[in-house]
């Protein structure tokens, strides 16, 4: 088990998922990477929680807090994994390395930088599966991804399993919340570091067109080994699992109510639609 990400709401995803690992009846290690910063969400309730919802409450609500600062320590002694490893995330020099230059000239440079921890994160659990060579599968999944209750026995009959919500893409779906599979096959799809510095590195990342990495890196990559895996993709298996809800501290504002009654007033109107077609 490979679990690389920020560390968000990790304490409330795990049991859930510790369940759904365990119902497997197979023994498993986890290797862990996070970073030290884990900073609270600030999207928008009404456009993450209440999509294509009516919202009544005559609050605001906001997402709850995370826990502020992550240590080796802390994961340590709440959980029995078999490696642990906390990171300060350097914005600079993860910039610098991978080229993604500044904020003020780089309009994407904020989901550039997230997409390249991510894939740091992803590359220091998979160095430290290849230490520890006696393991025949993996399985990847991002710290606040819920596993689904079934499908994960098919990472046993499969070279590579994708899991959550896929891209469509022109050489099939992809996605980088949650994958596994047979070792001896497709270990390599946790190497996606050396895509990164590849793309990154190319006279035409350098050009003023911006460039979207996250799971392009992940595509990129498998697109020469699709046709020979038996690759299986269970869409919408899993799912982000998003902290609760709690009343903001500021109180509603006209702009607020002026907000909820035009997003109430949309969602009733595209489910009229609906209705009628």
């Amino acid at each position: 088990m490979l679990i690389s990400g920020s560390f968000r709401n990790f304490n409330e995803i795990w049991p859930h998922n510790k369940l759904a690992l365990d119902r497997l009846n197979i023994e498993y290690d986890v290797f862990f990477h996070t970073w030290r910063s884990n900073p609270s969400l600030d999207l928008d309730v009404l456009d993450n929680i209440y999509n294509n919802k009516f919202y009544f409450s005559p609050f605001t609500k906001k997402f709850k807090p995370f826990i502020e600062l992550i240590d080796e320590q802390y994961i340590s002694d709440q959980y029995n994994f078999r490696i642990v490893k906390v990171e300060d995330f350097d914005e600079i020099a993860i910039a610098t390395k991978f080229n993604l230059g500044t904020p003020e000239l780089n309009p994407l440079f904020r989901s550039q930088l997230n997409s390249c921890g991510m894939y740091l994160g992803i590359d220091s659990t998979y160095q430290s599966l290849k230490i520890n060579n006696t393991y025949t599968h993996f399985l990847r999944l991002r710290p606040d991804f819920i596993l689904a209750t079934e499908g994960l026995e098919e990472i046993f009959t499969n070279d590579l399993v994708f899991f959550g919500q896929l891209l469509p893409t022109p050489e099939g779906p992809i996605g980088d919340q949650s994958y596994g599979g047979l070792i001896s096959k497709s270990d390599f799809i946790l190497n996606t570091l050396s895509q990164l510095k590849i793309i990154t590195s190319a006279k035409s990342w350098n050009k003023p067109k911006s460039s979207v990495l996250a799971e392009n890196v992940i595509r990129q990559h498998l697109a020469p080994f699709r046709n020979s895996l038996k690759i299986l993709y269970l869409d919408n298996h899993g799912a982000i699992g998003r902290p609760g809800l709690e009343l903001a501290d500021q109180p509603l504002t006209i702009n607020g109510l002026t907000r909820i009654f035009v997003h109430n007033f949309s969602t009733a109107w595209r489910k009229a639609k609906r209705l009628i077609k």
